[in-house]
């Protein structure tokens, strides 16, 4: 049990600039009316602390 350790998700290891991509696509591809909250970019900044940053810093995520 001592030896027993949580092993990252694969997707931890997506580089920032891939991640930049794959956000950059799934905005474009989930289309949403504006009375429809809440919007791709707000959820994909609540998925952990990295993606936040990473999203926050994506200046083409909030274009709209």
């Amino acid at each position: 049990m001592a030896q027993m350790a949580n092993c990252p998700a694969p997707v931890s290891s997506i580089p920032d600039e891939l991640l930049i991509h794959i956000f950059d696509i799934g905005q474009t591809a989930s289309w949403q009316d504006e009375d429809e909250p809440p919007r791709f970019e707000v959820l994909v900044s609540h998925i952990n602390r990295r993606w936040r940053n990473v999203a926050l810093t994506t200046p083409t995520l909030w274009r709209r």
